[in-house]
């Protein structure tokens, strides 16, 4: 039997994703304590909202605006926001379209439309990457669980969800 595809087990990497995310704004939250800078011209910076004193809503909203790795050069929150999250959303999204392929022995219009529609989203954020600088989410918005969660675990497997239903479903919708 073929291997089982993306849109088969998409809840079993859904789960790990989650924990992912978790461990991950632990990382976050503790390193956030520091204060030492990133890179010698590169100090840390709180995000307005993130230094309540109460360590439940700074872990979720995330105390530091911008974490970076590599002597400052990495911003781990710009790249949170772009790569995995998207990447992985389109990965689901081809893996459901060759299961439609599969399963009825042909790919949709409706399905092709999702596709489209869907990769040009991802396509614009990937070219268009320095727009992301001028965002809440990367201006004012601390790297916590819930960026981490949003990135991470909840753009790829449910924006994909419309992908997944399409593959074991034609609507008949035609052109």
């Amino acid at each position: 039997p073929p291997p089982p595809s993306p849109v088969d087990v998409s809840p079993e990497p859904a789960a790990p994703a989650c924990l992912l995310s978790f461990l991950f704004s632990v990382y976050l939250y503790v390193r956030s304590a520091s204060d030492v800078p990133d890179a010698p011209n590169c100090p840390k910076l709180r995000a307005a909202g993130g230094d309540t004193g109460s360590p439940v809503y700074d872990f979720f909203l995330g105390r530091e605006l911008n974490p970076r790795w590599f002597g400052g050069t990495f911003d781990l929150k710009v790249f949170c926001e772009l790569r995995p999250g998207l990447a992985g959303w389109l990965v689901l999204d081809l893996a459901a379209a060759c299961r439609q392929r599969e399963t009825l022995g042909y790919v949709t219009p409706s399905m092709l439309l999702l596709l489209a529609f869907q990769g040009l989203y991802v396509w614009d954020a990937q070219y268009q990457e320095e727009a992301i600088l001028t965002t809440m989410d990367v201006t004012t918005d601390g790297f916590g669980y819930m960026l981490c969660f949003g990135d991470l675990a909840w753009v790829p497997f449910t924006y994909s969800l419309q992908a997944r239903y399409l593959a074991e479903h034609d609507p008949h919708l035609g052109w």
